[in-house]
């Protein structure tokens, strides 16, 4: 690309000399202009002079013929001919005394016709000789003589070959309208260079696409140019060898359905030589100006270049992976400005860079723990169910009956670690509301103070007037839990624990400096401690799941990933500041809605739990065998019909086969060919009266698919023990149908 080679110096004169050039071009669009509207004036002006001077010399010629044609018309013997020949049909009649007449006024070139009363040709002669010419539907010369009463008319006919200039004029008898006489004279050369000599311009008469006669030469250009003009509507200006011509073209009233067209060209090299001098001198001002401009954009660049180079070799130490560079431009002009936000978008830069790679690390470790929590959940949803039926066909008494308590609680403790996985990787059930974040923090806290020492003194600062967020009120609370004990085990010695909160604004520039922010109001949540603090080493680690500061077996290190996770879901920021031995401070941003939370009513009654067994038909689609054995193998036991399928397209089919009812439809979000919702979606739009109950542990892509019909289908999450599994689907089962 031409920007990316040239230096500054050089684009700066391009600038100039592209402004001069730019001004340059308005100066000769507007002398342009002006030049043109003077050619348009010119050619106007001619069109006008040659067009009036054709005219008049029209009217010199009609009124020869005028002459003529009323001592033809007032002679009696033609007009007692031309009667006779009406009464008798027999046309020679007035032939002969045409022909005498005609010989008389010394008329033998031309053409001469005689009409009846309905416009019908009776005799024509031309060069004193009768013809017979050719019938014309409604000659509109001869139109205008009878229908409209018209004394005389004026025009052109086209007589085989040859034009005619002709008139027309009605032939009367002791006040009876006879018919018409047409006399014309042929247009030759001669007559278009009479007309030419008197109007001081080139004439030509085309007919057919041909010259018939012209002023200018057989073989010449202009003649040509003419011909060719013929039937345009506007002027022309033509350039020839020969000079500069304007062309105007005029259709002439033939009196037949050939067209006929008068080209008359006038010369206007004389008018517009000046207007040449004036588009010469425009060009040599262009260049001169164009020359002074690159004088003094060499000037100016000497002084401009120096700094600006500064900031293009700033700029290559930044691209090379340079970022601790830095412009030393101490000026205070529009450089200077310029080299000190470079400086502080460098700053900015390194920082946004930072969190950007930590927010991508913690993306990545986020799939990699939503996908094992999902893979383990599986897992667990069958060591968990096949250790609790084990455990009820047990006796008490039975020695491996401890054993397996003992499985049965490592299960529930790998079940914790799922969730909080599942929690860090965004993957938990979100169940969001509009809440007031005060009323919550409150009440959590109360809960949350039996966790702390009492050497520990707890400062609690709740802004009253909090603006409303959306989220989820379990999961605000599992946050906050999380921050206090992380506190608290950074204060072994006791200290004190501040929790405020407060509205803020963020702005372009607030938002800009956080990794998927956006500005607006935000309800900030402050969770500081004054114990001993972190480096910048652990502060990079600290949200990555398994990661703690903690000695073995005293922590998991998901607490703080949990926390990271559940304000990721809830749309929300989390940053945190600490400095070794000067305390720790969680800061979370969680957007403002404009919602109002919903205010706290009476609690419902309960309704009256059934027996969680049942004899209702529940169809299972699972595609681990392990988990759809184990769940038919429970629902069985509780009196339930089960019938299951491990994928969408065999679900389809044994639902379309199966002749009973069907009320339970148990389906995995998560299927090999497809999604269990939208398979939710099939079968109850075919079999309204089946209830449905989604189940997941929620691996990549189920989230969404679930969030999308969560308001419609129950949810089940996995892992879960065979207790929760019966009681589930007895409370899906007794509730209504969803609409």
């Amino acid at each position: 690309m031409l920007s990316v080679r040239l230096s500054f110096r050089a684009k700066l004169l391009v600038a100039l000399v592209g402004t001069v050039g730019l001004l340059l071009t308005v100066i000769l669009v507007i002398v342009r202009g002006q030049t043109q509207r003077q050619i348009d004036r010119v050619v106007e002006l001619a069109t006008t002079r040659s067009r009036d001077a054709f005219a008049e010399q029209e009217r010199v010629l009609d009124d020869q013929l005028v002459r003529l044609g009323l001592r033809l018309a007032e002679g009696v013997r033609v007009l007692a001919a031309l009667q006779a020949a009406l009464e008798s049909g027999d046309p020679l009649v007035l032939a002969a005394a045409a022909a005498d007449e005609l010989k008389l006024a010394g008329f033998e070139r031309g053409l001469l016709s005689f009409t009846d009363a309905e416009g019908r040709p009776l005799l024509s002669f031309v060069a004193a000789q009768p013809v017979e010419l050719p019938a014309v539907a409604e000659d509109p010369l001869v139109e205008r003589v009878l229908r409209e009463g018209a004394a005389n008319v004026f025009g052109y006919r086209l007589v085989s070959d040859t034009l005619y200039a002709v008139h027309v004029l009605p032939l009367e008898f002791f006040g009876q309208l006879l018919g018409t006489l047409t006399l014309g004279f042929p247009v030759g050369d001669d007559l278009a260079r009479d007309f030419g000599s008197v109007i001081d311009a080139e004439v030509c008469f085309v007919a057919r696409g041909r010259c018939v006669a012209s002023t200018a030469a057989a073989d010449s250009a202009l003649r040509s140019a003419m011909v060719a003009h013929a039937g345009g509507t506007t002027p022309r200006l033509s350039a020839r060898s020969q000079g500069r011509w304007i062309l105007v073209s005029d259709r002439l009233s033939t009196g037949s359905s050939t067209e006929g067209w008068r080209v008359i060209a006038v010369r206007v090299d004389e008018v517009l030589m000046p207007l040449e001098r004036i588009g010469r001198a425009a060009s040599f001002a262009g260049a001169a100006a164009l020359a002074l401009a690159i004088v003094l954009g060499v000037i100016l660049s000497r002084g401009l270049t120096n700094p600006v180079r500064e900031l293009v070799a700033a700029t290559q130490r930044l691209g090379r992976g340079e970022f601790d560079t830095r412009v030393d431009v101490k000026s205070g002009d529009e450089i200077g400005i310029l080299a000190r936000a470079f400086n502080e978008m460098i700053t900015q830069r390194r920082a946004l860079e930072e969190e950007l790679r930590q927010a991508q690390k913690m993306e990545a470790v986020g799939r990699l723990a939503g996908g094992i929590a999902h893979d383990f959940g599986n897992v667990l949803t069958v060591i968990k169910s096949a250790t609790e039926l084990l455990l009820q066909e047990m006796r008490a008494e039975d020695p491996r009956r401890e054993d397996l308590e003992q499985v049965r609680q490592a299960a529930d403790r790998a079940t914790g670690l799922v969730r909080q996985l599942l929690a860090f990787s965004r993957r938990q059930v979100f169940e969001p509301q509009v809440m007031d974040l005060t009323s919550v923090l409150s009440t959590e806290l109360k809960m949350l103070r039996r966790l702390l020492s009492a050497d520990v003194e707890v400062v609690m600062d709740l802004e009253s007037d909090l603006g409303a967020v959306r989220g989820d009120p379990g999961h605000i609370g599992q946050v906050l839990m999380n921050l206090v004990v992380n506190a608290r085990d950074a204060m072994p010695a006791g200290g004190r624990l501040s929790i405020t909160t407060r509205n803020v604004e963020l702005d372009e520039d607030s938002a800009r400096r956080r990794v998927a922010a956006k500005p607006g109001p935000y309800v900030v949540l402050d969770v500081s401690d004054t114990g001993v603090g972190m480096s910048k080493e652990v502060q990079e680690r600290i949200f990555e799941p398994f990661f703690t500061t903690k000695d073995v077996g005293k922590g998991t290190g998901l607490g703080l990933a949990t926390v990271y996770g559940l304000v990721r879901q809830a749309g929300g920021h989390i940053e945190v500041h600490s400095e070794p031995g000067r305390g720790s401070t969680f800061r979370i941003y969680f957007p403002c809605c404009e919602e109002q939370p919903a205010r706290p009513g009476v609690p419902r009654s309960q309704p009256a739990v059934r027996p969680a067994t049942g004899t209702e038909t529940i169809f299972v689609i699972e595609d681990d065998s392990g988990i759809r054995a184990v769940v038919r193998k429970i629902l069985s036991r509780q009196g339930y019909t089960v019938i299951e399928a491990a994928t969408a397209a065999e679900a389809v089919s044994i639902a379309r086969g199966h002749s009973g009812t069907i009320h339970l439809l148990l389906t995995d979000i998560g299927l090999p060919d497809g999604s269990g919702t939208e398979l939710a979606e099939l079968i109850t739009s075919k079999r309204p009266e089946t209830q449905v109950l989604c189940m997941s542990g929620y691996a990549e892509g189920e989230a969404r698919r679930f969030e999308e019909s969560q308001l419609r289908w129950a949810f089940l999450e996995k892992p879960f023990s065979p207790e929760i599994l019966i009681r589930r689907v007895r409370e899906v089962l007794d509730a209504p149908l969803a609409p």
